[in-house]
């Protein structure tokens, strides 16, 4: 039987992997930011008092998501929109999707980041200045010397070159494509 630290440590682990994948599809359902965060929260801490059901053989992922779904519509029916939004087929339908597609959004993201090491260093500088540090192209461009057209055409031939990879090292590791 797990110590209370061990089930806090797992659940832990399993909940940083799972919440952006869980608030994206809050945030889908739920235009209110400020709404999705209450819910985002809630799903946390019925998760944590839910924990002991939790199914191992189950995406955590889909466990949780399931769990926001009766959150959003709760909401929907606390705020009176409940037939404004969704209705209980199509909310159905979408959770399904959104839980199917979310069950190997950890594979992609591992197959992103081995793909992003293989790349030379001048590539991988430029996917830095421009995605993660937010450079315009015109500013990486003048830094080094180039055209926004060339350092486009480069990010275009970077992005394709990923895309390549990852979906070879999720056919070969047979994950979702």
């Amino acid at each position: 039987m797990p110590t209370e630290r061990e089930k806090t440590s797992r659940f832990t682990v399993l909940w940083l992997k799972a919440q952006p994948v869980l608030a994206g599809y809050v945030g889908a359902m739920v235009r209110d930011r400020a709404a999705a965060d209450d819910i985002v929260q809630g799903v946390a801490l019925t998760a944590v008092e839910k924990m002991d059901d939790y199914d191992d053989q189950r995406s955590f992922e889909a466990w949780v998501i399931g769990i926001a779904r009766y959150k959003v519509l709760q909401h929907y029916r606390t705020v009176g929109q409940d037939k404004l939004i969704f209705d209980e087929g199509l909310s159905d339908s979408f959770t399904k999707h959104y839980a199917d597609a979310a069950s190997g959004y950890e594979d992609r993201v591992d197959a992103l980041r081995t793909c992003m090491a293989k790349l030379p260093d001048e590539a991988q500088s430029l996917l830095s200045n421009r995605y993660y540090e937010q450079v315009p192209v015109k500013s990486i461009a003048s830094k080094l010397g180039e055209t926004p057209a060339r350092i486009s055409k480069k990010l275009f031939a970077i992005r394709r070159a990923l895309e390549q990879c990852i979906a070879q090292r999720l056919k070969t590791e047979g994950g979702p494509q």
